[in-house]
């Protein structure tokens, strides 16, 4: 697959990941509960790929990158959790965006501990998309206490995101999307698991929750995330960061075709300086490594 395809694809992850919103928000479980079915549905469905083609790599797997890939799950537990309370307190477009400021994050450790460069222009490019991130989140600020408690949570995502997509970038390179994968998810999975427990919140579902879990599970992790840490391999960690900056515009367009959530003002015009800014830094970033 050649580099317009391949960034076609993550693209097109981010679209399909910016549809966690809208299963959340059909939800009536808690957060951490769905986050739980929505990673066990997805390593369900990773399984019989891993049987089948992966046995070599896994017994073959070496125990610092197996618990590299479990801190990596419980990151992006954490990730979810934070993300999806969120948006019981802010919108749609907001919590998408604030979460991806990861970008940022992510670009400073890249630098500092990988040497992972990133250009002038790209730096100005990353610049730009955070003007549209702060000009959105402008929109919340003086909306309310619960708003501004909504974009706090999804900072906290932010930053949690950064160290998950951080350890994918390490390990991707060492190990197949299949597995790297499906250990990332089981142990996220089982990280939502034990803090529903420890919190006490209900696990059974109804059969309505269930299925707003398998959609995630199966548009937002394995169209979306599992594509994402397949770039990863390909693209540097900073390109699949910005591009993930596409998900408040898609979160924008689902909010008001299914819930009739209408952007403000502002929304619009930081949604539309977050896609020149992806743009601007795609057009002014080389892939990692070709296929």
């Amino acid at each position: 697959m050649n580099t317009g395809f391949r960034r076609i694809a993550i693209f097109l992850a981010a679209a399909a990941v910016s549809t966690s919103a809208i299963f959340t928000l059909w939800s009536d479980a808690s957060s951490i509960t769905l986050v739980f079915y929505r990673m066990l549905f997805a390593s369900l469905i990773i399984l019989p790929f891993l049987l089948i083609g992966c046995r070599k790599e896994l017994r073959s797997l070496k125990l610092r990158d197996l618990i590299l890939c479990i801190i990596s799950g419980f990151v992006l537990a954490i990730h979810f959790a934070a993300y999806f309370e969120s948006l019981r307190f802010t919108s749609i477009t907001s919590s998408l965006v604030l979460v991806d400021t990861s970008v940022f994050f992510i670009a400073a450790i890249m630098l500092i501990f990988f040497r992972e460069k990133i250009s002038v222009k790209g730096w100005i490019a990353i610049m730009i998309t955070f003007g549209g991130v702060v000009v959105i989140a402008l929109n919340d600020f003086h909306s309310g206490n619960n708003s501004l408690y909504g974009d706090i949570l999804a900072l906290i995502g932010s930053v949690m995101f950064a160290g998950y997509a951080v350890i994918g970038r390490r390990q991707r390179s060492r190990m197949s999307t299949t597995v790297y994968t499906f250990i990332v998810y089981l142990s996220a999975a089982l990280t939502a698991l034990l803090v529903c427990i420890s919190v006490g919140d209900e696990i059974i579902c109804d059969t309505a929750d269930l299925l707003c879990a398998l959609g995630m599970a199966v548009f937002c992790t394995i169209l979306g995330h599992s594509v994402f840490n397949w770039g990863l391999k390909y693209e540097k960690t900073s390109f699949i960061a910005v591009s993930s900056l596409l998900e408040p515009v898609f979160g924008s367009v689902l909010g008001f075709l299914v819930f009739s959530e209408i952007p403000a003002t502002l929304i619009i015009i930081g949604s539309l300086i977050v896609l020149f800014g992806v743009y601007l830094f795609s057009a002014n970033t080389e892939p990692e490594l070709s296929e």
